[in-house]
């Protein structure tokens, strides 16, 4: 694993503009796995560039993580490998049609619930969700059959605020969510409905660093996390990272949610 890629992606996360130089994917993690031709899509005018990787090309079955951010994230995750892995695994890494590690008009469009004053491009989660599933998840499904009960989504920030979003109306998209540090502060929390009703019980794990600046929100992560357990009847995990910025905490929760799913049966 490149660490000086890593601290820089991590020191401009928690005090600037994160960085936006692509990491490379590591001489070990090209030997593990298989990396398949970049795929690119367009959907409601926004090109899309989608990153596949897998330990095995002759699965019947794999446990699928999808990645958002894939332009940083994809290759952030597949380095965290050091040896090979029994489990039938695919990586997909969602990205954007840039040479850049984060289009920031696109993500904050995409990963956005309700438009925002301030923000012109927000609001979009709902379109980007009909993409996933109108014509991402099947293409992979048609050449990667996923295990249904190992289909993850990983999202940090705004990523995270997908996912979170994703989980109040469409639990049932993924059997696993990692939501890391999720921009709770959006639109004052307005997206959140009063009380949480999930149609489905998938496995939910927030995540956050102890040292991330704290932006007013309705509720913590944390509490948040309390909250769908109280009101959903489905278990919520969070996971506080010590001394760990909003930048730093992306690779401790990445080797987190590694570990979780790549369990031989997630807890």
């Amino acid at each position: 694993m490149n660490k000086f890629l890593f601290f820089l992606l991590f020191v401009s996360f928690a005090f600037a503009k994160p960085s936006q130089k692509i990491p490379e994917i590591s001489t070990i993690a090209k030997k593990i796995f298989f990396i398949e031709k970049t795929i690119y899509s367009t959907h409601h005018n926004i090109d899309y560039k989608i990153f596949i990787a897998t330990n095995n090309t002759n699965a019947k079955e794999y446990k699928s993580i999808y990645l958002l951010d894939g332009n940083a994230f994809f290759p952030l995750f597949l380095n965290l490998f050091s040896k090979p892995i029994k489990e039938n695994l695919l990586i997909i890494g969602i990205g954007y049609n840039t040479s850049l590690a984060f289009d920031t008009k696109n993500r904050t469009k995409d990963y956005t619930p309700d438009k925002q004053d301030g923000f012109e491009e927000s609001g979009g989660s709902e379109n980007f969700r009909t993409f996933l599933k109108t014509q991402l998840m099947p293409y992979i499904e048609q050449y990667y059959p996923s295990d249904k009960n190992y289909k993850a989504i990983f999202g940090h920030s705004f990523g995270g605020l997908f996912a979170l979003d994703t989980l109040l109306k469409d639990s049932k998209l993924f059997s696993h969510y990692f939501i890391i540090s999720p921009s709770l502060w959006w639109n004052e929390t307005k997206f959140l409905p009063q009380k949480i009703k999930l149609s489905s019980c998938p496995k939910i794990y927030f995540a956050m660093g102890s040292a991330e600046r704290k932006r007013y929100a309705l509720l913590s992560t944390k509490e948040l996390s309390q909250k769908i357990s109280q009101e959903s009847s489905c278990k919520s995990s969070f996971k506080l990272f010590e001394n760990e910025t909003h930048g730093s905490v992306i690779n401790k929760a990445m080797i987190y949610a590694k570990e979780i799913f790549l369990k031989p049966s997630s807890p």
